[in-house]
């Protein structure tokens, strides 16, 4: 009887472990996407820059975003799903409100490990 009650509790521990593995790994490779963003438009500039980092903090998203030698801003992120598309969706909305000509987003898996937000000044 000793022997099947150590026996579940190793099976017990061994499921544990699994599962506890499995959730870290579905987590990571579901649920982490990446999106770039391109914005371009009049009198876009480091105001608009801040606002993009103060609506990423605020929604735990990791990336940068920068302005290009043509004066668009490319902004590159990466969070949990969710976040990141209420990110998107709020960065459009604001975007909508603004001189904004063209606003494009691409999506693909995660890319990089981002520590957080960044905003460069070329």
């Amino acid at each position: 009887m000793l022997n099947i009650l150590v026996y579940m509790t190793y099976l017990y521990i061994l499921l544990t472990i699994y599962i506890d593995n499995s959730t870290y790994y579905v987590y990571h490779i579901d649920m982490v996407k990446h999106m770039e963003s391109g914005i371009s438009g009049k009198g876009l500039g480091f105001h608009y820059l801040q606002q993009i980092k103060n609506l990423a903090v605020k929604f735990r998203i990791k990336g940068i975003v920068f302005t290009r030698s043509d004066g668009s801003i490319r902004v590159e992120a990466e969070g949990e799903e969710k976040n990141l598309m209420d990110f998107v969706n709020k960065l459009e909305l604001e975007s909508n409100s603004c001189d904004v000509e063209n606003f494009y987003t691409k999506w693909s898996e995660s890319k990089k490990d981002l520590e957080s937000f960044h905003v460069v000044i070329n």
